[in-house]
């Protein structure tokens, strides 16, 4: 049942935003503005706050079915050197 959950989740996730590719991901540079990183990436499913910095969430498609979350860390309005998927 969790399985079904979860591939409900991400197919609506997916289905809201745009797709992320390997290629977009390439695109990211660091000290881009959040609106750059929109650009290429979309709107971020999801955004915490914490102690000064955003991290933001958005769905990356690895391809062969396969999504994974991309995670980034905002200061400032500008993307830092944290990056992890």
């Amino acid at each position: 049942m969790k399985k079904i959950l979860f591939a409900i989740s991400i197919f609506l996730i997916m289905s809201c935003s745009k797709t992320v590719t390997r290629d977009d991901v390439r695109k990211i540079k660091i000290g881009m503005s959040g609106n750059e990183l929109k650009y290429i990436m979309g709107e971020p499913w999801d955004i915490e706050i914490n102690n000064g910095y955003e991290e933001w969430r958005f769905t990356y498609d690895r391809g062969m079915n396969s999504a994974t979350t991309l995670r980034v860390t905002m200061v400032n309005d500008k993307l830092n050197d944290s990056m992890s998927y």
